[in-house]
């Protein structure tokens, strides 16, 4: 995110944060204060809430933890999301009240922060790594805690719960302890400099060559940050889906199919093949 001018960019980081937070909150819940003795349908009945800060005084009944005012906060931001906010566009209200997603989601970061946040109007407010990394310190604390209670439990049971698939994001965020995407942008950013170093004798490079680039009018500054980081001016699309609406049927057919094959089979294609001259 640029800023936090767009609803539904806000409404997306609310909605993760809470459906995440709320299910590894029932998930220690179960596994620690369940027992075959209780009345089970009470228990089911109990789990069916969405007030993050309710949940996690449930679990500080059998669990010895510490929440800063900052993860309280975050707590009942997300609960008041979730029960206020997440339908509050479909109202009548809506249309007078602008204390949308944007608001509150600024407004705990302005709060802890002890400043200002514009996210209305044509020149709104940028998000700087202090807010990002604000939100996310937050986000990460209560995180673990959770996950820690799930692992020790886990263990007490003899079950198998935080054994984790390692390409998955939660194996990432509780296992490696990486929070952030600072890694591949980095190694992105290395590989596009290694690329440009290369001789143009390299296998993959002549096959690459021998495809006729479509008319690009941007910048290459511009043509770099959408290879990072497409989120920043998706409005390029629009300039590669004009030149596909320029060819015709088959010549656009064709090209798809030579392009699915990067970054997909180019390591494994014949580069002595004629029949890709001229592409």
């Amino acid at each position: 995110m640029r800023n936090f001018h767009k609803e539904y960019e806000c409404f997306e980081v609310l909605y993760n944060a809470a459906v995440g937070i709320e299910r590894l909150q029932k998930v220690a819940i179960i596994l620690s204060d369940h027992n075959d003795t209780l009345d089970q349908s009470s228990f089911e009945e109990a789990l069916k809430t969405h007030d993050h800060f309710k949940l996690m005084q449930r679990i500080r009944k059998f669990s010895d933890f510490n929440l800063g005012p900052d993860h309280n906060r975050l707590l009942h931001l997300l609960a008041d999301f979730y029960k206020v906010y997440r339908y509050r566009r479909f109202g009548i209200s809506s249309v007078s009240d602008h204390n949308d997603e944007r608001y509150i989601l600024s407004q705990y970061i302005s709060e802890g922060l002890k400043m200002k946040i514009a996210y209305e109007g044509f020149y709104p407010d940028p998000i700087t790594d202090q807010m990002r990394r604000y939100f996310g310190k937050a986000l990460i604390r209560v995180s673990e805690i959770l996950f820690d209670i799930i692992r020790e439990t886990s263990r007490n049971h003899n079950l198998y719960t935080t054994e984790i698939e390692s390409s998955s994001k939660a194996y990432r965020i509780f296992l490696q302890k990486e929070f952030t995407f600072e890694n591949e942008l980095n190694f992105k950013k290395e590989i596009l400099i290694y690329l440009l170093s290369l001789e143009n004798t390299e296998p993959i490079f002549s096959y690459l060559k021998q495809m006729k680039p479509i008319e690009l009018d941007g910048s290459m500054g511009d043509y770099i940050e959408f290879l990072l980081n497409s989120s920043k001016d998706p409005s390029l699309i629009d300039e590669f889906l004009a030149r596909y609406n320029d060819m015709e049927g088959k010549e656009r057919k064709d090209r798809m199919e030579i392009l699915n094959t990067i970054g997909e089979n180019l390591n494994f294609i014949d580069f002595d093949e004629e029949e890709f001259n001229d592409i």
